[in-house]
């Protein structure tokens, strides 16, 4: 449970990142 909660939490991470990037203004 601990390993998958903290595999969710890395894609979610990454997910944000991707988001977060795709948003930024440049």
């Amino acid at each position: 449970v601990l390993f998958l909660w903290d595999t969710t939490e890395k894609n979610l991470d990454l997910a944000l990142s991707l988001l977060y990037i795709c948003l930024k203004p440049t």
